[in-house]
């Protein structure tokens, strides 16, 4: 699920920085034009998995069980990053399984 969730945020993340720590401890950094930053860190693979699988409930949702936690940032700066990249891929959507 990881590499599912690693290739849509390389074709989603068009402006800004989007920093992410996977649970086994490897940071990715996607980045697109001048913008927004942020970091975060996911958990553990269960948190990977709802994402790919709902990432308009399951960001939300896994920030409040603290299985997403934004890293030297606010969520308010992550919430920035992805819903400004949300209004720009307006026809995005994660890969099929």
């Amino acid at each position: 699920m990881q590499g599912l969730l690693d290739t849509f945020l390389r074709r989603f993340i068009v402006v800004g920085r989007l920093t992410v720590r996977w649970p086994d401890g490897c940071s990715t950094t996607y980045a697109g034009t001048k913008g927004p930053e942020a970091a975060m860190v996911l958990a553990d693979a269960a948190t990977v998995r709802r994402i790919v699988l709902n990432p308009s409930l399951a960001v939300g949702e896994a920030y409040m069980d603290g299985g997403l936690a934004p890293v030297d940032c606010s969520i308010y700066d992550l919430l920035d990053v992805l819903i400004t990249n949300q209004m720009r891929n307006t026809g995005a959507r994660p890969p099929s399984m």
